[in-house]
């Protein structure tokens, strides 16, 4: 087997993987945000102060594809809370949009470490291209909406 085809092949099953770990873009229920406490979105500044995260980055990327969310762990003792809850995993939240983008099940937390100023990243399949570059994204952290960035 020639190396080329080695990588083709591996990289195809990666996809697959990630594929598998797809969940369409769906509509929240108005009443399950609300009662989540999501109707009010914190700043950034908040975010950094009261839960020891720092968005740095949402981009499309993998031709449109997939979303990379980067953020820094500023307070690992603060940020714990926001990714312990497996249930409610981080998501995306394109404005104008009923859309609601979730971190893959799957071991997307892999990267997730939580140490102080540790650099992470979530990728999020793009389900439906709901997520352009320029448009808005809320990200939420559980119960925690942060105001939208603007997506590169």
């Amino acid at each position: 087997m020639t190396r080329a085809l080695r990588s083709t092949i591996v990289a195809s099953l990666a996809l697959l993987a990630l594929a598998g770990s797809v969940r369409p873009a769906r509509a929240a229920p108005k009443s399950a945000v609300a009662s989540a406490g999501m109707s009010g979105a914190i700043d950034a500044a908040t975010l950094e102060s009261r839960h020891g995260v720092r968005i740095t980055q949402v981009a499309v990327t993998g031709g449109g594809g997939l979303v990379d969310l980067r953020f820094t762990i500023l307070d690992p003792a603060k940020a714990g809370p926001l990714f312990l809850d497996h249930a409610r995993p981080p998501r995306l939240l394109p404005e104008g949009t009923s859309a609601e983008l979730e971190a893959p099940r799957h071991g997307a937390m892999r990267s997730v470490r939580m140490q102080k100023d540790a650099a992470c990243f979530l990728l999020f399949p793009n389900a439906r291209n709901a997520i352009r570059p320029g448009a808005k994204v809320s990200v939420a952290f559980g119960a925690v909406k942060v105001e939208p960035v603007v997506a590169r």
